[in-house]
């Protein structure tokens, strides 16, 4: 569970999931019943798969085109 929310966080923000746990009526993972835990965990994917994709910056090429 740590996990899920260390990954959301990674790609969210602390904030986003924080508020994620508030909606679920939590402050702490660790206070997650079975049953939230596995709305947490769908909630953070889907808000994660909702990001756009990151794209690469082009290469700079120190001005030389």
């Amino acid at each position: 569970m740590s996990k899920a929310a260390s990954e959301g966080a990674r790609h969210l923000t602390p904030k986003v999931v924080m508020e994620v746990l508030a909606k679920l009526g939590v402050e702490r993972v660790n206070d997650l019943d079975q049953a939230q835990r596995r709305k947490f965990v769908a909630k953070v994917k889907q808000l994660v798969d909702e990001l756009p994709e990151q794209r690469e910056a082009p290469a700079d090429d120190g001005g030389t085109s």
